[in-house]
């Protein structure tokens, strides 16, 4: 006997009711006028909030878009909790970017969009340290790390612009190494700049691209992540890793031996341990992520090559994603739903592979709308992150097969009507209030916090410019 949730059952006799009664137009469309005012509004507000000069006093760069590092809980090191703080990093800008850029892409005849893209595209590539690109400016220390180095003479580290850190600890360990989620986001960037601008185009070869992230697989390692072991016993994958650096090398690893450096992590010899002006690999030991393993999918099949490590990766998300582990599959990222929404990217970018994983995420997406045509994540994050919950659910299942899009018309049509009566509206703009788009991982990743109202407005933007591209007449 097949079991229907109840939610579902609820969100389907609502569709059914209103798709047989005469008030049909009224309850499940939207109006295409309607929806395109939202986009241009949504559009003017993004204009708006784009830095269009840099003020180095204030760590405010020309081309982003303001996002926030906040730490919503007590955390040792770190501080109290409501601390709230802007922070520029390659992570918002470049996933702006590349939300805009596909809606410029589906419309060229909105030029206010390419003038934002050409504004911000410089500050992305400032990320990059070779062929890598890191999650921070590289800035003055917050403080004297060095007691017999006159603090003027010190180098500069990675950071966060203005979240203060309060002791040497965390200033060194803040200064962290390049890693692959960064690099995915800052290479498609320039992937749709090389479209936008072909003689412009810094582009590197894609069959150069893929060896920067096989290079980093979990493959014969002496080290595992504590969170991985965890959460699911990862061990050999062949997935990608997040980090580009070397591990500390274990002569024999067990978990009490991981407990232990992680405890004395204040203790020069453990493998937690941060140094002086060296980039920091968090906790020492690299870490399998199923949202940076999907966001390096989506580059890769935009480049139309294929990694080493791509079948591994495939494997490896479509094992979380089948056992639903969706809390907890994605150490950086908490919202439940950003898994579906990253993997139905990549297979949309033409990633194949992942169509059993996309299903499954599209089947969990229907199970659990609420009757408002909403979706909530665990309490714990942002108290549901009900915006951005349904921003990635309803993107997930628009980015699904055409079939899909449209046998979910009215699950949809919800979440987008949700989304609308949540707008913030101020005469000629129109945004959203940013939910949790990323977390600072493993021990903080339910207390750290990064949120953008400019981040999650362009993902709605986005979405509605998709959903009007699409023909659902034949459902109606």
């Amino acid at each position: 006997m097949m079991y229907i949730p109840l939610k579902q059952l609820f969100v389907t006799f609502f569709c059914l009711v209103f798709s047989t009664s005469t008030y049909h137009s009224q309850v499940t469309s939207l109006d295409g006028t309607n929806i395109e005012n939202f986009i241009v509004k949504g559009i003017n507000y993004l204009q708006s909030v784009q830095y269009q000069e840099t003020d180095s006093l204030h760590f405010q760069f020309r081309g982003e878009w303001i996002s926030t590092m906040e730490l919503e809980n007590n955390f040792v090191l770190l501080g109290g909790k409501a601390k709230k703080h802007e922070d520029s990093n390659c992570f918002t800008v470049g996933t702006i970017y590349n939300s805009l850029a596909r809606i410029y892409l589906a419309d060229s005849s909105r030029k206010e969009i390419l003038k934002m893209l050409d504004l911000s595209f410089p500050r992305i590539t400032s990320y990059k340290n070779n062929q890598h690109y890191n999650f921070w400016n590289l800035l003055p220390p917050q403080m004297q790390l060095n007691k017999f180095r006159p603090a003027n003479t010190q180098k500069n580290v990675r950071r966060p612009t203005h979240f203060p850190l309060t002791n040497r600890f965390v200033n060194k360990a803040a200064n962290i190494m390049e890693d692959a989620d960064d690099t995915s986001i800052g290479y498609t960037a320039e992937y749709y700049h090389s479209i936008l601008h072909p003689a412009d185009s810094t582009l590197l070869k894609s069959e150069e691209i893929a060896p920067i992230f096989d290079h980093y697989r979990d493959l014969q390692r002496t080290n595992r992540h504590w969170y991985n072991h965890s959460r699911g016993f990862d061990k050999n994958t062949g997935a990608f890793l997040t980090w580009f650096g070397e591990e500390y090398h274990f002569r024999n690893w067990n978990i009490f031996k991981d407990m232990f450096h992680n405890l004395f992590h204040f203790l020069p010899f453990t493998q937690a341990f941060p140094y002086l002006e060296k980039p920091y690999m968090p906790f020492g030991s690299n870490d399998l992520d199923a949202v940076v393993n999907a966001n390096i999918l989506q580059l890769l099949s935009l480049l139309e090559q294929k990694s080493k490590g791509s079948k591994s990766s495939i494997a490896y998300i479509e094992g979380k994603v089948l056992k639903q582990k969706f809390d907890f599959a994605a150490a950086y990222y908490p919202n439940r739903y950003s898994l579906g929404f990253a993997v139905s990217q990549a297979y949309k970018s033409g990633e194949k592979g992942l169509k059993k994983s996309v299903d499954a995420c599209v089947q969990y997406i229907r199970e659990n709308q609420e009757v408002d045509g909403s979706w909530n994540s665990r309490k714990s994050i942002n108290n549901g992150d009900c915006i951005q919950s349904t921003v990635y659910a309803v993107s997930t299942l628009l980015q699904s097969d055409r079939e899909t899009v449209k046998q979910h018309h009215c699950e949809i049509e919800l979440g987008i009507k949700y989304l609308l009566s949540n707008a913030v509206l101020q005469e000629d703009q129109i945004h959203w209030e940013g939910g949790v788009f990323f977390s600072g991982g493993t021990v903080v990743r339910k207390s750290l916090f990064w949120k953008s109202d400019a981040l999650t407005t362009a993902m709605i933007v986005e979405l509605l410019v998709h959903w009007l591209s699409i023909d659902f007449s034949e459902t109606n």
